[in-house]
């Protein structure tokens, strides 16, 4: 049921949000008329990832992968909320280690992953900031992992709420259903890895990631 709702609901936004664009075009907005018209257009985004988390969260994870780059899907992330990051006076900060290799993963599901990370870390830094996100491979009990790190400037999570950032429906925001890092924890899992969130004194918050670079690996520790 909570499916069905969530697919009669997107359909009208996605409508709105067409013809909110087609408008815009067409009329040669500029000042703060062609910015409304953004706001509206970024409101129905926000509400369809709400249902996105939703819909995520009621069905289970279907992993159907393929080979894929982690580097791939962060680049076309990063372009996907390009304007936004440029908006909120962002600066962006890429150490991608060269020897990454392909791993079989859901794109999809891992682009949803590292978009929510990356909206978490914008929300947590209105006055501008920057995002450093560093990749590299590592081993763990000989066995061989790929991790993800991404660190913010933000203000960071208070102590308190660590250990509840994974529990569905919890949220420190006015806005959002609280299922987003539920969900990206979900996701991760299926994929037999591994996901903290750290705090940083004064600094921020460091999220690892870590992936088997073998497809047959059961566990973050093989």
């Amino acid at each position: 049921m909570t499916a069905d709702i969530a697919h009669e609901i997107r359909n009208p936004l996605s409508s709105i949000k067409t013809n909110i664009q087609v408008l815009s075009n067409q009329l040669h907005l500029q000042g703060f008329n062609k910015r409304r018209m953004e706001i509206a257009v970024e409101e129905i985004l926000r509400l369809d990832r709400i249902l996105q988390d939703v819909l995520n969260f009621s069905v289970p994870v279907k992993m159907e992968t393929s080979l894929d780059h982690l580097h791939d899907v962060i680049d076309k992330c990063v372009g996907l909320i390009n304007e936004k990051i440029r908006r909120s006076k962002i600066n962006v900060i890429q150490k991608l280690s060269k020897d990454i290799p392909k791993i079989q993963m859901n794109t999809g599901m891992f682009q949803q992953v590292i978009l929510n990370l990356f909206l978490n870390s914008i929300d947590a830094m209105p006055q501008g900031g920057q995002i450093i996100i560093t990749t590299r491979r590592m081993e763990i009990e000989d066995c061989k992992m790929i991790l993800l790190e991404i660190m913010d400037s933000g203000c960071g999570i208070q102590s308190e709420n660590l250990n509840r950032v994974f529990d569905p429906f919890f949220s420190t925001k006015t806005q959002g259903a609280g299922l987003g890092l539920s969900n990206v924890k979900k996701i991760i899992d299926a994929h037999h890895g591994s996901i903290e969130i750290e705090n940083r004194a004064n600094q921020g918050t460091r999220i690892i990631i870590k992936l088997p670079e073998n497809k047959n690996a059961k566990s973050p520790n093989c």
